[in-house]
């Protein structure tokens, strides 16, 4: 990557805020639809961003299953967000905006500072994982755009490790930028976005003081870039489903969270990377077991999220249905064999 040409754009201090704010502001769109779509009245806006967020990795496998995942789909994807946005901000303007208090503005400090360092030294990354990044992660959001879908990978890790979902996003980066910017949507833009769940998530106190220092918690978190996986994405969508949980803004405070919301973010981590089942099976079996949720509801309240996960997983499982209905074939069987390996423990070749 060293060797790639020099930065295409005029100014990164100004070209990658206004990218993030973008996809921010189209993520949010989503969200508040699928808010609509749940019957939930309010949430924070970066929780409603978290949500739209799986819901656009819901689109996008819903774009692969249909083999219409190209370039424009992405740009349309973008554009119905911003619509949506504006539409969701004019049916509230009537409400009183207030001035950010102290505790916000303090809160906006480490976010603003952890940007700017950032973008001034990862942006471009100056190199990659030349085993896991080259033949995967950059492989998978250019053969989309350019096939329109992820074709069956009966000899990679696609449709096992991984569903798709982070070649989604890595998708919006990719039709317009140069392969070098890929790493800046999981390792700039969705730790970021951790560190503003992190501070406003829950509303500030006066000074910020429990904010910053959930932020910190974040930042302190060693960044160890080994691939451009579904790293800070993922860990995005867990704290959004804690969110979910903790703040679910429906009408009445003693409701329970909405299945519909809370199914999508679980879709949504699963499509990321399969490693995640984990993470949802203890998160669901807490909630059922410990949540808010009265008497033997909890187990109609369980059924119906486990149903709306298995409907936004959906589009995924049938893009890889045919890697998982193929027949199982011994491996060895296509092999020819050869000499065997002489192991020497002692040698020092």
């Amino acid at each position: 990557c060293r060797n790639l040409p020099s930065n295409p754009m005029d100014n990164k201090f100004i070209v990658i805020p206004s990218v993030a704010l973008l996809a921010s502001v189209a993520f949010w769109g989503w969200g508040w639809l699928a808010r609509r779509c749940g019957r939930v009245s309010e949430l924070p806006v970066v929780v409603t961003i978290g949500v739209g967020m799986a819901a656009v990795i819901f689109i996008g496998g819903s774009l692969n299953a249909a083999r219409i995942a190209f370039p424009i789909a992405f740009d349309g994807i973008i554009l119905a967000g911003v619509l949506l946005a504006v539409t969701g901000v004019w049916q509230s303007r009537k409400r009183i905006v207030r001035r950010p208090s102290a505790g916000v503005v303090a809160a906006a400090i480490p976010l603003l500072a952890a940007g700017w360092f950032l973008i001034a030294h990862l942006v471009p990354q100056a190199a990659y994982n030349h085993h896991d990044d080259f033949e995967k992660y950059f492989a998978h959001p250019v053969e989309m755009l350019a096939l329109g879908t992820l074709p069956p990978d009966f000899l990679g890790s696609l449709g096992w490790e991984t569903l798709g979902g982070q070649a989604v996003l890595d998708a919006f980066v990719a039709a317009h930028f140069p392969l070098v910017y890929l790493g800046t949507v999981d390792a700039v833009y969705c730790l970021l976005f951790c560190v503003a769940l992190a501070a406003f998530a829950f509303k500030p106190g006066r000074w910020g003081w429990g904010a910053i220092a959930a932020e910190m918690c974040v930042l302190a978190i060693d960044p160890q870039l080994v691939n451009i996986s579904s790293l800070y994405s993922g860990t995005a969508l867990m704290m959004t489903a804690f969110c979910l949980v903790a703040t679910p803004g429906a009408v009445r405070r003693d409701d329970p969270p909405a299945t519909l919301l809370l199914g999508l973010v679980y879709a949504g981590l699963l499509a990321l990377k399969t490693t995640f089942v984990p993470f949802v099976a203890v998160h669901f079996v807490a909630v059922v077991g410990l949540g808010p949720l009265p008497g033997r509801s909890r187990w109609a309240w369980g059924a119906k999220v486990a149903g709306w996960t298995g409907l936004f997983l959906l589009p995924w499982l049938l893009l890889h249905a045919p890697l998982y209905l193929a027949p199982a074939r011994p491996a060895l069987a296509a092999i020819a064999a050869g000499e065997p390996l002489r192991v020497h423990p002692f040698s020092t070749s």
